[in-house]
């Protein structure tokens, strides 16, 4: 089975729930001759394009600072109320200068309450810190994501000596590195899958879970499968059955890994659901937003059609 994106795109071109969508994303309003017309200018406002090969990227820390803000920012609120509020984030935050922000975060005891303003919801404190922290984190480690480009190829080089079967596949890679950079302070990974000991193995990456670390890598362009709390509930209206090759090949990757507890063995599984049932000529990126958004504004928690996405 593999997941109908046409009829997703289909339905959300539906002039009532597009209408609701270019609200929610702050979209300019505009005539759209068709659905993939509408969904792309809809995937191209998360700027989320991926690319084939991320680890040959690079990414100074400013660039890792603005991906690291935008993922939280999205955390519990309306796109649309952080795109309207990001340039005055921005501002305050010294151009996503974290060393910058980091200094003047110290000299000024209202910038706390500043940003808070501008990140209205139920996770405003702890978004809040959290973005504090980032420009510490950041501070005290000069070029950021080399350190996520080693973990990466450790990770691809311990799959290889592991006899992985099949190897990394579509999209695995992203979630191996999610699972280290969530797996408690890294201490239930082994330890030669990093490398020297630097602030960000002592602590998980502030703010984030399973769901913003992936959406913190999506915002530097790694493709991959993250699975929120609509797209999980859509899967398992679509497919109740639970799929034991899935569970096995989750089994698989953690221990691969070296990863003990079952801490995210459900974000893993409905990760690994979502790659399996992608079709293989679109994103995974792209694919999992398009179900997001059919979870979110159309086929929302009890009001759920008889609808069946998946062919």
């Amino acid at each position: 089975m593999k997941i109908n994106l046409a009829k997703i795109k289909k339905t959300l071109f539906e002039d009532k729930i597009q209408k609701k969508i270019i609200y929610s994303f702050g979209l300019e309003p505009r005539i759209y001759s068709k659905p993939e017309d509408f969904t792309n200018a809809l995937i191209q406002s998360l700027a989320q394009i991926s690319v084939q090969t991320p680890l040959n990227q690079q990414f100074n820390n400013n660039e890792v600072f603005k991906a690291a803000v935008r993922s939280i920012g999205s955390n519990s609120r309306s796109w649309a109320v952080f795109k309207n509020n990001e340039k005055k984030i921005k501002d305050i935050l010294c151009d996503y200068n974290p060393v910058l922000a980091n200094k003047k975060i110290d000299n000024n005891q209202f910038i706390q309450g500043k940003i808070s303003a501008l990140l209205p919801g139920i996770t405003t404190k702890n978004d809040t810190k959290a973005i504090i922290r980032w420009t510490r984190l950041l501070s005290e480690n000069d070029n950021f994501y080399s350190y996520i480009k080693k973990t990466g190829n450790n990770i691809q080089e311990r799959s290889l000596e592991n006899r992985l079967q099949q190897g990394l596949q579509r999209g695995e890679l992203l979630l191996c590195l999610v699972l280290c950079l969530n797996t408690l302070g890294f201490n239930n990974c082994s330890t030669n899958v990093f490398p020297a000991t630097t602030v960000a193995l002592k602590n998980n990456l502030p703010g984030m879970g399973f769901a913003l670390t992936s959406e913190f890598m999506r915002n530097m362009k790694w493709d991959g499968f993250k699975p929120d709390r609509h797209i999980m509930r859509l899967f398992d209206l679509w497919i109740p059955k639970k799929d034991e090759q899935i569970f096995k090949r989750a089994e698989e990757l953690k221990k691969m890994l070296g990863i003990r507890g079952k801490n995210f063995d459900k974000f893993l599984y409905y990760a690994l659901l979502g790659i399996s049932l992608s079709p293989n000529d679109e994103a995974l990126s792209i694919i999992d937003n398009h179900v997001w958004l059919l979870g979110a504004y159309v086929e929302k928690k009890g009001k759920e059609s008889k609808e069946t996405y998946v062919t």
